[in-house]
């Protein structure tokens, strides 16, 4: 059995109720029977170096907050840094080399003060164009090139795989998002909001700046929209005052429930530089309970059974109508490769083996 320690790029607390990838892989690996003992770091702060246990919703997994030595500007001494970051963990946590993996690429440096065992970074979307990370950009960057000295780099997808590839001179493997299929199978009962009536559009997840409001309210226009998720601040009062009907964060266990009331899902990004890095994880959770899907033209999304791609209000309006018109679709057969817990076994057995 090996220890694994994993720095998330989010709060553990935050994924209680919302459907992540390391929500997921965290839960898969806690009943792995290589792993032993289980920890996991939330997204790291710069103050002084100190690491706090923390309660945690998954028992048998340990959750802690983590300080990191040092500013959130770089610093000539960053290594030393670093460093005493890592005298301090490995202090607290009292393992033995663990598997050390980072969500985020601000943690990579750090990994290699925490064991001489095997190391991993997992990419999860484009973080140099993550709005919020900007304030640290310049250690995001570091991260990336860090991760030439770490044993796996895996990705969600290929695009960001390719950027990492050519702009920092990584190997790296993909490993898309995955679903939990047995849920969307036969959803379980839920406690869910008051819905429409009428057949429905959804939008599942955080409802940030990616997200193209013109778009998803030209889908209005055809039918209701739910939006099953957290709103930014900055656009509480547009979603508020619009025709959207907004559910905030719909707890990730009524999600199928959710899914198997609606009629469309959608998947309307702007098309930047973020969100073509990204494997959109609603796709897969709209494609196992059956809903046709109505997307903008992000990587990958045009080639999928059942996803109509859309560029304008009118596009959108009219893809909306005969989505909803064609009924629910087969469940692709592929996505049986992403399962949860096979993706999960995947990313662990890599990580193992890169020792």
């Amino acid at each position: 059995m090996t220890d694994v320690v994993v720095v998330l790029g989010s709060r553990f607390a935050d994924l209680e109720a919302i459907g992540t990838r390391w929500a997921a892989v965290v839960a898969a690996w806690r009943d792995d029977p290589r792993v032993g003992r289980l920890d996991v770091v939330d997204y790291p702060r710069f103050g002084r170096p100190s690491l706090s246990e923390q309660p945690s919703w998954i028992d048998g997994v340990h959750s802690w907050s983590l300080h990191v030595a040092g500013r959130r500007a770089s610093s000539p001494v960053d290594a030393l840094l670093w460093r005493a970051t890592g005298r301090v963990v490995r202090r607290a946590l009292g393992t033995s080399e663990p598997l050390a993996v980072a969500a985020t690429p601000l943690a990579v440096p750090l990994l290699a003060h925490l064991t001489r065992g095997p190391t991993a970074f997992d990419a999860v979307d484009d973080w140099r164009h993550l709005g919020p990370a900007q304030p640290v950009a310049h250690r995001i960057e570091a991260g990336y090139a860090a991760a030439r000295r770490v044993g796996a780099v895996t990705a969600v997808s290929e695009t960001l795989a390719e950027r990492l590839r050519d702009d920092f001179g990584l190997k790296v493997v993909v490993e898309q998002n995955g679903v939990h299929l047995g849920a969307h199978t036969t959803p379980p009962a839920a406690s869910l909001p008051v819905l429409p009536e009428a057949p429905f559009a959804v939008y599942l997840g955080s409802v940030s700046d990616r997200v193209d409001l013109d778009l998803v309210e030209a889908a209005a226009d055809a039918m209701p929209v739910v939006l099953a998720g957290p709103v930014q601040p900055e656009l509480h009062d547009r979603v508020a005052s619009g025709p959207l009907l907004s559910l905030g964060v719909v707890p990730k266990r009524a999600v199928p429930a959710l899914l198997a009331r609606a009629a469309v899902g959608l998947v309307l990004h702007h098309v930047d530089a973020l969100t073509r890095s990204m494997d959109p994880m609603k796709l897969s959770e709209y494609e196992a309970s059956g809903l046709p899907v109505v997307a903008t033209a992000l990587p990958g999304l045009d080639s999928r059974p059942g996803v109509v791609t859309v560029m304008t209000p009118s596009e959108t309006r009219a893809a909306v109508l005969a989505a909803a018109a064609g009924g629910r679709r087969a469940v692709p057969a592929d996505l049986a490769h992403r399962d949860w817990p096979a993706v999960a076994d995947r990313l662990l057995t890599r990580y193992l083996a890169s020792a």
